[in-house]
């Protein structure tokens, strides 16, 4: 397993926002490296990479969300999941997403505008090619010489959606760790979903994702949790 952009077969798109994406990009990381020794993973902390302004927006609207309006961010949730799934076609990036990235890169320039120099420009915005997250996906790719790209955070899942359009011959998966899977994070033309569970399985389903691609073998685990347990001794630890 590799935490950094060096060279790796599998680019693992996470999030530091929590510690839930990074374990379970850890543990599908070194599940990776049990089953095919020959492969490495390189974790990255997306949001941060493609700008710390936009990691620090993300992180403060999700904690304030939950810390100040639970009931309104419920709604919002329930709302935006359910206009996704009643659309007749489904869309490759949701209108949520996208109005999420044209707000959180016109709060990267203005909180660090040596960073965006040249790629957000006003009215004019250039086209995702050129946006921050292609831009920051580009150059990732292209380090680590990575032909898998995994995201287990609905920030990176949805850049993958608007990377598979523009290099449809890119590899690219989601592994989602919520049970209930949440359209903003799963756009509907990757070519591997990973579940939680079967209910999880049918709720992407529909979304709009063929059934085939969609595979509910559960939330990745530190691999370290099949061991079995030493009963009698943390008996012991615990009553002494």
């Amino acid at each position: 397993m590799v935490t950094s952009t060096s060279k790796a077969d599998i680019l693992v798109l996470s999030s530091a926002i929590g510690s839930g994406h990074m374990r379970a990009s850890a543990a599908l990381a070194l599940g990776v490296s049990l089953s095919d020794p020959a492969r490495t993973c390189s974790i990255v902390d997306f949001p941060h990479e493609v700008s710390p302004a936009i990691e620090d927006l993300l992180r403060r609207s999700y904690l304030e969300s939950l810390k100040l309006m639970p009931d309104l961010y419920g709604k919002l949730y329930r709302m935006s999941e359910l206009r996704a799934t009643q659309q007749s076609t489904p869309s490759r990036a949701t209108e949520l997403y996208e109005r999420l990235q044209q707000f959180s890169e016109l709060w990267a320039t203005r909180q660090d505008p040596a960073r965006t120099e040249g790629v957000v420009s006003g009215p004019s915005r250039p086209q995702w090619r050129e946006g921050l997250a292609m831009g920051t996906l580009d150059r990732l790719v292209q380090t680590t010489g990575a032909t898998a790209l995994v995201a287990p955070h609905f920030y990176g899942a949805s850049a993958l959606g608007k990377y598979k359009d523009l290099h449809p011959d890119a590899f690219t998966a989601v592994v989602l760790t919520d049970y209930v899977p949440h359209p903003m994070g799963v756009p509907d033309n990757l070519d591997l979903y990973i579940v939680a569970d079967d209910a999880a399985a049918e709720t992407v389903a529909r979304i709009g994702v063929p059934e085939a691609r969609i595979h509910p073998t559960g939330i990745p685990i530190d691999p370290a949790f099949e061991d079995p347990a030493d009963v009698a001794g943390v008996r012991r630890d615990v009553l002494n």
